[in-house]
């Protein structure tokens, strides 16, 4: 019990004394504290350019999802029957897809393009949409 406490408490003197010491060079170093500012701007230079890569990436995911879709299932529209059934199926699959959640949302973009694809008016769909599907109307500009 006793050798427990005394590694402990020399862990601890050890934090301690890092501590003091680094707040000591901060104060004092100017040098130091440039280093610090760089590390810092550098830190935050690749977590943006990491979320760059991500939202490209989730882009460039949505692009193949799209062009899979359309050569799985083209959307030509021939009469007006066909146009309603057309409408009301992605409509019906957009519906299920938000309420599904943020899983879904891939499967969503690409019904939504499927609408603006067969649709006379895509303007007036993705004014529509843009009220009730806020976290993926980014994902259409």
């Amino acid at each position: 019990m006793r050798a427990v406490s005394i590694v402990l408490t020399a862990v601890a003197a050890g934090a301690a004394a890092y501590v003091i010491s680094f707040d000591y060079r901060r104060r004092n170093s100017p040098e130091f504290r440039k280093q610090l500012r760089r590390n810092e701007r550098k830190h935050r230079k690749n977590i943006e350019l990491g979320k760059e890569k991500e939202l490209q990436q989730s882009k460039d995911d949505l692009k193949g999802l799209i062009v899979q879709s359309l050569q799985e299932e083209p959307t030509s529209v021939n009469s007006a029957e066909e146009f309603e059934m057309q409408m009301s199926k992605e409509l019906m699959k957009i519906d299920s897809y938000l309420h599904q959640g943020e899983k879904k949302y891939n499967d969503m973009v690409v019904s939504i393009y499927r609408l603006l694809v067969i649709h006379p008016m895509p303007k007036q769909i993705i004014e529509a949409l843009k009220d009730n599907i806020p976290k993926v109307s980014c994902l259409m500009t």
